[in-house]
């Protein structure tokens, strides 16, 4: 008696199931909600990380004075032939006076200029003001970088002074200028302050206060037929001299050789220009020529070879590093990977004799919301990233099986079930 009771009960219970089931399928087919993401018209960059070495023609400059030595010349600045690189002095002490004279006759220089009213009016409020803002700016980077600021605190309150006087106000220098005197005779009647002697170079060029023992790793002048083997191999440091001033980066161009997989080698092109960076380095960003791809066969490493002819304080010391290079550049209509899908589709072809024939061809495309009407549109693929897909916002007639493509502002379907073209959504 049981028994048929329980099969009615599980017949029934199946049923239901069955139902749901079919309900649901229906439901999603029919009303479940489209989730759409804007068309974008975007710029990416194409990038690869790659390790490799700095490689300049550079020259380490000795100091026959020993004692303490003053720079003349910050790192990245440019320095003639024969011309001053450090003064060298016989204790901290008359390195630090020497420099007290310096600042105190700038400081002098500064405020008889002030005193002449021509060299004030002769500037605007907004003038001054941008030259202030500029300066701060100076100031604030030097800070930063350890070097020193004492010139453009200096440089800073002149114009602050200046702006004073061109706005009627007409500060009293008097009574500073005198200070200054007298304390420049002071410095000035010490044996203080005297150097032992000037620092040379006889190779104009780019200076660097920091020699690490590399500067003649790679020679320069048969760095395009350097290999991935060269460049991955472990150098022992060279040995830096006692007394070592520095060094002269005496070329206008330098190299960056580095590594990269056999995948990426074909993205770079002889001659053709790419952007480099060092974000563990320097902030800049320099654009580089392609002079060697250098690969033993297309499943070895390569090494890649780019001539730079930017340099700063930051760039001349590079040596070893990680450098982010952008191979290219792509603007285009930005859509969701998710939302690309595969559609065979036919148009009429016409020929050259003015025949009309059938072509067939399976294309990548998106589905679009024109209102409540969904319609298929082709995409031409510039770059993916994985994530995302970057389209040609006017591809050619020629390349289409669609009456037109993705277009900015577009709601891009990313999300949905039974998508077809011309499905209405009510």
């Amino acid at each position: 008696m049981t028994n048929p009771r329980i099969k009615k009960i599980a017949a029934t219970f199946a049923a239901l199931l069955i139902f749901t089931f079919w309900g649901y399928q229906i439901y999603r087919v029919n009303f479940a909600k489209q989730v759409t993401e804007e068309a974008l018209y975007k710029t990416v960059s194409e990038k690869i990380q790659a390790t490799g070495y700095a490689i300049r023609s550079e020259n380490v400059i000795a100091n026959p004075y020993g004692g303490v030595l003053q720079y003349a010349v910050s790192d990245g600045g440019r320095v003639s032939s024969n011309g001053t690189v450090a003064t060298a002095y016989s204790s901290v002490t008359t390195a630090g006076t020497k420099d007290q004279l310096d600042a105190l006759k700038n400081e002098k220089q500064l405020l008889t200029d002030l005193q002449n009213p021509g060299n004030s009016y002769a500037d605007s409020l907004e003038t001054v003001g941008q030259q202030i803002s500029k300066q701060m700016i100076s100031l604030l980077n030097n800070s930063e970088s350890g070097t020193s600021i004492t010139a453009d605190k200096q440089q800073l309150q002149y114009l602050l002074n200046k702006r004073q006087i061109i706005a009627g106000k007409s500060p009293d220098f008097s009574s500073r200028l005198s200070e200054i005197e007298t304390q420049i005779t002071q410095l000035s009647g010490t044996s203080n302050g005297q150097a032992l002697g000037t620092v040379t170079t006889d190779k104009a060029g780019f200076f660097s206060s920091h020699v690490d023992g590399y500067e003649n790793l790679f020679p320069i002048n048969s760095v395009s037929t350097l290999t991935a083997d060269d460049l991955e191999k472990e150098y022992p440091k060279g040995t830096v001299q006692d007394h070592t001033v520095g060094k002269v980066v005496n070329d206008f161009f330098w190299y960056f050789a580095c590594t990269v997989p056999a995948k990426d080698a074909n993205r770079f092109k002889l001659e053709s220009t790419v952007t480099l960076s060092f974000p563990f380095a320097s902030a800049d960003e320099i654009p580089a020529t392609v002079i060697a791809i250098n690969q033993q066969d297309e499943n070895s490493d390569a090494a890649i070879i780019l001539k730079c002819d930017r340099m700063n304080a930051n760039l001349v010391n590079l040596r070893k590093e990680t450098a982010e290079v952008t191979v290219n550049q792509y603007s285009g209509i930005q859509v969701s990977q998710k939302a690309i899908h595969f559609e065979t589709l036919t148009k009429d072809v016409k020929q050259a004799d003015g025949t009309v024939t059938k072509q067939t061809q399976k294309v990548p495309g998106v589905y679009v919301m024109y209102g409540s009407e969904i319609r298929f549109c082709q995409i031409v693929q510039l770059y993916g990233d994985g994530t995302y897909v970057y389209c040609d916002p006017s591809p050619s007639a020629d390349a289409l099986m669609t009456d037109d493509t993705v277009k900015q502002y577009d709601q891009v379907i990313i999300e949905g079930t039974d998508l077809h073209d011309g499905k209405v959504i009510d």
